[in-house]
C-alpha cells in the first residue's frame, strides 16, 4: 500500500496558487500554514516572494520534493500543476478544486480519473478532489492545510467528512467547547485516499483520539467494517442509506451528532413536522453540498420532494458546478450568483436556501443579495445560514421577516411548518 506518512508527517509543503491578494484561496491556505514548523514553498508564476517567503514559478525549481502539495487553483489549472509536482517527486496532492465526479457529468468523472491515474502512476497519493483541507495537531506537529477558519488543536476527537462544510461546522463547534479536534479531514470525492483508510490510521497515528465523527454520503462495506472496528466512540452522520449492521452508530442531524460525539448520550431525534407531501416539491439552493443532503433527508421525512432544476438554470452556474437539483452554486458563489439563481426560480414555488459562510466570502454582500430576492416573494421560503460567529448576518435576515435557521435540519422543519400552515 502507498503510505500515508507524507500526509501525517510532512516535512515540506508546497502551495500552488499562493499569491499576495488577501482573501484569495491560495493566500488563505498559505496563511494557515504559518504554524507549520516545516518548509513551506509558495508556487506562483510571476511572484518571487509571497508573505516573506521565497516563491517559485514552477515545481521543478523547488529545492526539494514536497511531501504534501496543496493545489489551491481552479480545476482547469490542476492537470498542469499536478504534472509538474509529480515530476518533482511530490508524494501527496491535496486538491481543493470542484468540478470532478461530484458534478455528475462524464467530463467530471474523466477529469477525476485522469488525476487519480497520474498520482497512482508514480506512487503518489491524492486527497480529494473537491476537498476542504487536512488539519492535524498533536505534540509534534501542527498542520492546517486548507481553508477552514477553525484550526486543528490537540484533543481526543477526529472528524472525517466527505463534505468540507460539514467538516468545518464540527470543527467550529468543537473549538467552541475547547475539544480539539486533533484531526479534521475533508476527503471530497475520495478518488484515492478514503475515509475508510483515514479511520484505520487513527489508532496508531493519534493514540489520544478516542472519538470520531464520520460524515459519509455513500457507505460501502469497507467503511462499515472500519466503523465497527474503531476502538473508541464512533458517531456516523449519514448522508445516504445506512447498512443495518452499523445502524446503532448513526445519528440523524448535526446537533444530535455533535451531542453524541461530545457527551456520548444518544439524543432523542425531533419528531417530524406535519407531513405535507407527496405532491409538494421544494427548490433547494445551496453553496454547500453536504448541508443540502442533510436538509433533503429531513424534507423527505415530511413527504416533501426536491423540485427539478428550472430550464436554463445551468447557464447561470459555473461549468464545474453539479448539474440538476439541488442547485449547488459551489463554495465560491458570490452575491451575484445567488441573486441570479434565486431570480430565475419559478414564482410562488417554495424554496430552501442554504449558505455556509466560507472564509473567502463577504457575508454582508451575500445578505444584501438575499434581501433583494427573498423578502416579499410570495413563495414560502426558509433560509439556513451556517458558519462561525454568524448571528449578525442571521439577525439582518430575520429583521426582513425571513425564517432563518442555523442547521439544515432546523431549516427543513421550519419550511415544512410554513407549508403546513399555507
Amino acid at each position: 500500500m502507498r503510505t500515508l506518512d507524507p500526509l501525517f508527517a510532512p516535512r515540506a509543503v508546497a502551495v500552488v496558487g499562493a499569491g499576495e491578494r488577501p482573501g484569495s484561496l491560495g493566500r488563505v491556505v498559505l496563511d494557515h500554514l504559518r504554524t507549520f514548523d516545516g518548509a513551506v514553498y509558495p508556487l506562483h508564476p510571476r511572484l518571487r516572494e509571497v508573505d516573506g517567503r521565497r516563491a517559485f514559478a514552477r515545481a521543478s525549481e523547488l529545492p526539494e520534493p514536497p511531501d504534501l502539495a496543496v493545489l489551491a487553483v481552479a480545476a482547469e489549472r490542476v492537470p498542469e500543476a499536478a504534472a509538474g509536482l509529480l515530476a518533482r517527486g511530490a508524494r501527496v496532492l491535496l486538491v481543493l478544486a470542484a468540478g470532478y465526479s461530484e458534478t455528475g457529468t462524464a467530463a467530471g468523472r474523466e477529469r477525476e480519473q485522469a488525476l487519480a491515474d497520474a498520482c497512482r502512476g508514480v506512487g503518489a497519493r491524492l486527497v480529494g478532489p473537491n476537498a476542504m483541507g487536512f488539519h492535524l495537531a498533536h505534540d509534534l506537529l501542527r498542520l492546517d492545510a486548507g481553508f477552514s477558519r477553525a484550526p486543528a488543536a490537540p484533543g481526543p476527537v477526529a472528524v472525517i467528512s466527505q463534505s468540507g462544510s460539514v467538516a468545518e461546522w464540527f470543527m467550529l463547534r468543537l473549538r467552541e467547547r475547547g475539544i480539539g479536534p486533533a484531526l479534521t479531514a475533508s476527503v471530497g470525492t475520495r478518488a484515492d485516499v478514503t475515509d475508510t483508510e483515514l479511520l484505520e490510521e487513527i489508532p496508531s497515528r493519534l493514540p489520544g483520539v478516542d472519538r470520531v465523527l464520520v460524515y459519509a454520503e455513500r457507505i460501502e462495506p469497507p467503511l462499515a467494517d472500519a466503523l465497527l472496528a474503531f476502538p473508541g466512540r464512533v458517531v456516523l452522520l449519514p448522508g445516504g442509506p445506512v447498512p443495518a449492521t452499523i445502524a446503532p452508530l448513526a445519528t440523524a442531524g448535526l446537533e444530535p451528532a455533535l451531542a453524541r460525539l461530545v457527551d456520548g448520550a444518544v439524543p432523542r431525534r425531533p419528531g417530524p413536522a406535519p407531513r405535507v407531501g407527496p405532491c409538494l416539491a421544494v427548490h433547494v439552493v445551496t453553496n454547500a453540498g453536504g448541508p443540502a443532503v442533510l436538509a433533503l433527508r429531513e424534507l423527505a421525512r415530511a413527504g416533501i420532494a426536491l423540485a427539478p432544476a428550472p430550464p436554463g438554470i445551468d447557464a447561470l452556474l459555473p461549468p464545474t458546478a453539479p448539474r440538476g437539483a439541488p442547485l449547488d452554486l459551489l463554495a465560491d458563489a458570490d452575491p451575484d450568483r445567488f441573486r441570479a439563481v434565486l431570480a430565475a426560480l419559478p414564482a410562488g414555488e417554495p424554496r430552501l436556501v442554504l449558505f455556509f459562510h466560507p472564509v473567502l466570502t463577504d457575508g454582508d454582500a451575500v445578505v444584501d443579495a438575499l434581501l433583494e430576492e427573498l423578502p416579499g416573494n410570495a413563495a414560502p421560503t426558509a433560509m439556513v445560514w451556517m458558519g462561525g460567529d454568524e448571528e449578525p448576518f442571521r439577525a439582518r435576515l430575520r429583521r426582513a421577516g425571513l425564517l432563518v435557521a442555523e442547521t439544515p435540519e432546523e431549516g427543513a422543519r421550519g419550511l415544512t411548518r410554513l407549508l403546513a400552515e399555507t
